[in-house]
């Protein structure tokens, strides 16, 4: 049986945000506060154009070059891995982490 829960954008993103914190102090990795917040959207809508709007449009960045850069600093600190060319995903432990999460998450909610 599977449950799914609802969840508001802006929950959502906050509930990402914490995940991702968590992640970070426990693997003892830092990173600047706009490189976080792209994180989020990163682990939250995943590594794509239309992500990348998304970041744009809520003023996160004002264009891509600053996204490809901030891509690049998370590649390096191996929060996020270029499988195929100009293809990114989510690291696999914090991407389990935030699977893993949420599927607590939404057992506690109903």
């Amino acid at each position: 049986m599977e449950y799914k829960a609802k969840y508001k954008y802006k929950e959502r993103l906050e509930l990402y945000d914490k995940l991702v914190r968590v992640h970070l102090v426990l693997n003892d990795i830092k990173i600047q506060e706009k490189n976080i917040k792209l994180l989020v959207y990163f682990c939250c809508f995943g590594i794509n154009e239309s992500t990348y709007n998304k970041i744009i449009e809520n003023g996160l960045a004002s264009s891509l070059q600053i996204i490809y850069n901030t891509r690049t600093i998370l590649g390096k600190n191996n929060l996020i891995e270029n499988q195929k060319h100009n293809v990114w995903v989510v690291n696999e432990k914090l991407s389990a982490l935030i699977e893993n999460s949420l599927e607590f998450r939404i057992l506690t909610r109903i």
